[in-house]
């Protein structure tokens, strides 16, 4: 199977969760990343889209934190920047409808304690794959920070291609594991 099909697999998977799977998932991992997270800062995190894992619950929690700082992603050029939000108002639609913020002060990598990312699917290396355009990948080549992808535990497999550009994820954080 190749990374399409695989794409195409992992997206049908998430959207066939019913609503009381998705919800036991996603406390399962917001558990996790609220108990991994907690010594971070600076947190950059996506706003979720297509069934991916929900970030919004995150966030709700975070933004009643003021000593953190939260940075959603937008494209610009062709390329991810992350601007920083302090509550649900600062976000509007974005490229494919994902939520972006509306501020305009930027973030730069060596800023971002911590990024949470998407994953399509993942390998048991830590590798991942997303929709396929790079966007992260050319992000976090040089990201000095921790990165934390988040998926639900189905989403391993260990078919993946990989390539040279693929970046390996610090720590993947499912509903039933956390991969160091």
């Amino acid at each position: 199977m190749d990374n399409k099909a695989i794409r195409q697999s992992m997206i049908q998977k998430r959207l066939d969760l019913t609503p009381s799977q998705r919800q036991q998932k996603n406390e399962a991992l917001a558990a996790a990343v609220f108990h991994y997270i907690n010594p971070y800062q600076t947190i950059g995190l996506y706003c979720s889209y297509n069934g991916e894992v929900d970030t919004y619950g995150l966030m709700e929690s975070w933004f009643w934190d003021t000593d953190r700082i939260l940075a959603v992603p937008s494209i610009v050029n062709d390329a991810l920047i992350f601007h920083p939000v302090r509550g649900f108002d600062d976000l509007r639609e974005g490229v494919k409808g994902i939520l972006a913020s509306t501020q305009s002060a930027v973030l730069s990598k060596g800023d971002l304690d911590v990024i949470l990312v998407p994953l399509v699917a993942f390998n048991e290396q830590k590798y991942r794959i997303g929709y396929g355009k790079g966007y992260y990948d050319r992000y976090l080549s040089d990201y000095p920070g921790i990165k934390v992808g988040l998926a639900y535990d189905f989403q391993c497999t260990n078919a993946l291609e990989l390539h040279s550009q693929d970046i390996a994820m610090d720590v993947i954080i499912t509903d039933a594991d956390v991969l160091l």
